[in-house]
């Protein structure tokens, strides 16, 4: 059990630089959040395009907005989609890492007492797996909604300085 376990595991290591050759590069989808400095409106929708003084957004999918670097103090992003990603990548990692310790741990040897519990290696490693499984998907969650921040403050030599930065952002 143990020495297929390592075997499929060494194959997976070797294979998984091959898994994306051959394909294109997916372009990504981020989110972004508009906070103003002049009223206090947010906005949210798809960086669209950045110009020279201002930024065009899209929202509620066929509308666009153009708003002035002077009423922009901050900028957030988030890709879409990464809150779920998060979640799936963290629970299967937790679900892999109790399987392992449950199974590493072995089985208990048998009870003394009537109320003295003892567990098998495989009834360790289920729920070790459950456990961890939705602590990895609960801690990918919060990791995932993390948003990159732009201050921009209204000033026009702050979007100009990131602005090479905030290009990767825009959709096409």
């Amino acid at each position: 059990m143990k020495t297929s376990l390592i075997f499929i595991t060494c194959i997976a290591f070797f294979l998984s630089p091959f898994y994306n050759y051959g394909q294109r590069e997916k372009k990504r989808n981020y989110k972004i959040w508009i906070e103003s400095n002049v009223k206090e409106i947010k906005y949210k929708g798809r960086l669209i395009k950045l110009k020279d003084s201002s930024i065009v957004i899209s929202f509620l999918e066929d509308k666009v907005l153009e708003i002035p670097v002077k009423e922009i103090d901050k900028l957030k992003f988030r890709r879409k989609g990464s809150i779920g990603m998060g979640a799936g990548v963290g629970a299967a990692t937790g679900i892999v890492v109790g399987i392992i310790s449950g199974l590493a741990d072995g089985d208990d040897p048998p009870p003394e007492y009537f109320f003295d519990f003892s567990y098998t290696a495989e009834e360790k490693a289920g729920g070790a797996a459950v456990s961890l499984g939705i602590l990895g998907a609960a801690t990918g969650s919060v990791i995932g909604s993390l948003k990159k921040k732009f201050k921009i403050n209204g000033v026009q030599e702050n979007y100009n300085r990131l602005r090479p930065e905030l290009i990767k952002y825009q959709s096409d």
